[in-house]
Order: structure tokens, then sequence, then C-alpha cells
């Protein structure tokens, strides 16, 4: 560390950054101001970073002008500073988009940093080379935002990085929770089918094996609590972005009758294992609405004792596993197969494989077995005969609506599809629908729709 001049060690640590923020430039890329003002929106991003001090980040939304900043940009700016971390960039670019903004221009550079006792910057290294890094995220947004939309946005992208931080910080914790669901798994296994209880533990087992972004965790008691059996988060199992627990329905007690029933059946008499959807969309890596998966206990006499829930996103190497292999999917394939009397190679065997492994993973988790069987054969029939079918179901818990359309394939197009996606949002009173396309083997076209 410099320990020489103030002055010298600012111009130093200066320098420094302005190379790793020059860096960060696309090469077919040119500033759209001039040289002496691109030279001025790095100091000023400089004189942020060094702001931050000993805060945990720092973001910032504002109109840069020559007087304040010494460089104009055509619409707002949003800056980030923060400990360098996994998600950060696709994160918050995704939230961008998601809350409508367009980004014009974006620069990211990760620096080493030192500061002394007080948080100041003493020293700005390439950020391979040091212990600590920190991430300046700089955007320059299409839009001009007002002063209130300014601060709406800057408190939207802190609940975004405390998100981030929350899971990267409590990512082995939640690591060692998931192998504690299959513990439990095991646990309880008297009051579950065996098979149940294997896939179970196997598909936990799964989700470690870069198959899973875990985001949070927390555990749910089922007790008397005088008036009748209730559900209570459980102390201080949170971890992740579930860690506060006051921010739970069920920080305080709630009684299972008052509950609607297909989520209480679900805590009573469900099965041990549940894969679903959230209502409630990531603000980590990608803006899609999250993954859950609800491990439900039991008392050796089959009375309910809580849940173990963990939330996240499937990744992309999940996506790509082979349906037929993956665990749970596999379960439901083979017991489909031998309840229809298929003997493997035949060709209903092959067509209903095929079939099932172009279903969405998503689709293939959640529905249940009789409803996806149902689905198979239907579309087995369709593809023999060039059926238009409508395959309609609710998830487990109620949360969304998937639903499944087979057209023959000279009838479809994307005019089609987004009249059915208006239909269906106009009749089930939605407010966004996602939608994945598959073209048969056999010439029909199958859109899965989820509202």
């Amino acid at each position: 560390m410099n320990s020489g001049d103030p002055h010298t060690t600012s111009d130093a640590a200066l320098a420094a950054f302005a190379r790793a923020y020059k860096r960060r430039m696309p090469e077919d890329e040119e500033p759209t101001i001039s040289a002496d003002q691109f030279d001025a929106e790095i100091a000023c991003a400089f004189g942020f970073l060094n702001e931050r001090g000993r805060e945990p980040f720092a973001v910032r939304v504002f109109r840069p002008d020559v007087g304040s900043c010494g460089y104009e940009a055509p619409g707002s700016v949003v800056e980030i500073v923060t400990d360098d971390a996994s998600f950060l960039v696709d994160s918050m670019s995704n939230r961008l988009g998601r809350l409508g903004y367009t980004i014009a221009r974006h620069f990211h550079p990760v620096v080493g940093t030192r500061r002394d006792s007080s948080g100041d910057l003493t020293e700005v290294a390439p950020g391979k080379d040091s212990p600590y890094r920190e991430s300046l995220q700089h955007y320059e947004l299409a839009e001009v935002l007002s002063d209130e939309e300014a601060r709406e946005l800057e408190t939207q992208l802190a609940d975004a990085i405390g998100n981030i931080r929350a899971t990267v910080r409590d990512y082995e914790p939640m690591r060692f929770a998931v192998r504690r669901m299959a513990h439990y798994a095991f646990e309880d296994g008297s009051a579950f089918d065996s098979d149940e209880v294997d896939e179970a533990i196997a598909f936990l087992d799964w989700l470690l094996d870069d198959n899973f972004i875990l985001l949070g965790y927390r555990e749910y008691d089922i007790k008397d609590d005088g008036e009748g059996p209730a559900i209570v988060a459980k102390g201080d199992s949170g971890l992740g972005i579930l860690s506060e627990g006051s921010h739970s329905r069920f920080a305080e007690p709630v009684l299972l009758g008052t509950l609607s029933p297909d989520l209480r059946k679900r805590y009573e008499t469900g099965r041990q294992l549940v894969i679903s959807k959230t209502n409630r969309r990531s603000t980590v890596h990608r803006d899609s609405r999250m993954d859950y998966v609800g491990l439900r206990r039991v008392h050796a006499d089959g009375t309910p004792k809580g849940e173990a829930r963990l939330v996240g996103l499937f990744t992309s190497k999940a996506y790509m596993a082979p349906s037929a292999t993956t665990p749970i999917l596999r379960r439901k394939l083979a017991r489909i197969l031998a309840e229809e009397d298929l003997v493997e190679g035949s060709h209903d065997y092959k067509v209903i494989t095929q079939i099932f492994e172009s279903f969405p993973k998503d689709e293939l988790f959640s529905i249940s077995r009789a409803d996806l069987r149902k689905s198979l054969v239907g579309l087995l029939e369709a593809e023999e005969h060039q059926h238009v079918r409508l395959f309609i179901r609710n998830d487990v818990l109620h949360r969304n609506v998937s639903i499944l359309v087979v057209i023959p394939r000279d009838r479809f197009d994307a005019n089609l599809r987004r009249q059915l996606q208006d239909l269906i949002l106009e009749r089930y009173g939605g407010v966004s629908i996602d939608y994945q396309l598959t073209l048969g083997e056999t010439g029909d076209a199958r859109i899965h729709f989820t509202e």
C-alpha cells in the first residue's frame, strides 16, 4: 500500500480504476461523449466507489450534467457498488428490464481494493490478483426518470442486491440444509412408499449436483396450539432470501383449518415431496418464477409434523438432462408405462417416451402422475389422428394453471399463439403468461401455457 502523499495515492487509485473501466468497453463501441467527458464519467464513478466506504453496498440513480459530474448522458444513470459476487450483473440487468427500462450502455468493472479504517480507498489493483474485490456497475438508461421514479428504482435494486448477498452468504448452509432434507425424508420414510422415499432422497442429492441455484430455505412446524393443529415458521431456520422469518405468512401460528382445502390437504395427506412454482419472481440470476421444493414431514403415526421448504431455480444443466433419467421424473414415466402395459421397444412405448421427453421439465415435475398419464395417452391419440386437444390442470398448490393445446402443425402460427394467450389471460383473469412450443414427430404443434 502506498503510504506517501494522499493525493498521490488517490491519483494512482484513479488511474488503476480508469484502466479497469476502459477494459470493460466493448472493442467495437466508442464513447458517445468527448474524451474529456469520458474521463469525467470515470472520475465520477470512482468518486462513488470511494464514497461507499464501509457500507455493504451503494446504489444511486441520477441524471448527470456537466456542472455536477463533468459529463452528460441522454438518459438517467444507475450506478451500483458492492462486494464482487455471483449473479450481480445478470440480476441487475434483468431487474432493470423487468421494470421496463432500456439499457443503452453499461460497464461493470471488477477491481481489487484496499480501504483504510475510515473506508476511504487507498489502492485499486487488478481484480484477479486481489484477495478483496469490488464490483462497480454503470448503466445508462434510455429513459429519463423523475426524482420519485429514481428513488423507487434505487429501492428496487437495493432489495435485489440484498437478496443476492443473502444467497451468496448462505450458500454452504443451504447445501447442508438440502442434505438435512434428505435425512428428514429417510427419517419419515415409514409413512410413505419406499420407492417414493428413495426417489425423494435421490432428487435432493441431484439438486446439489449443479442442477439447482439455491436461493432460500425455511422449516415449518405443525403443532396443536389449543384450538387445533397450526403451522408456524420454525425459529431461526431461514436461510438466503427466506432468512427473515418475520416476513413469512406463518411468522405467527396459523390454524390448518383456516387454510384453503388444497393447501391443508398438502400438509395433512399430500405426497412426501412436492415440486412446483412460486408466485414470487426471482430477483437473483434470472427473472422468472422461482422453483419450490417442499418436503412434507410426518410423525410415526402419519400425523403432520411440518415442512422443509427450498426455493431456487433449476439450472440449464437440469433442463438439458434427459427426463427419463432424472429422479422423480423417471419414476413417473416407469409407472405410467407399466400402468398402460406397454412393452419396451413397441411403437406406443417409444412414442409415449418421446412425448414425455418433449414436455417442459417444470411441467413434468409439478404434474401428478394421474394427470400426466391422461395427457400422454391423449397426446398419443392426437399424434395418430391429428386431433385438436386441450388439457387443463391446476398445480398442486393452486398457484397457477397449466394449459396444453395440441393442434395440427399446418394450422399453427405465431398469430394463433398470441390469440390463445390473450384468451387464456382473459378467461382466468391473469396478468402474465409463459409458453413453450414443441413440434411433434408426426406433424402436431404443442403449446404449453402456464398462467
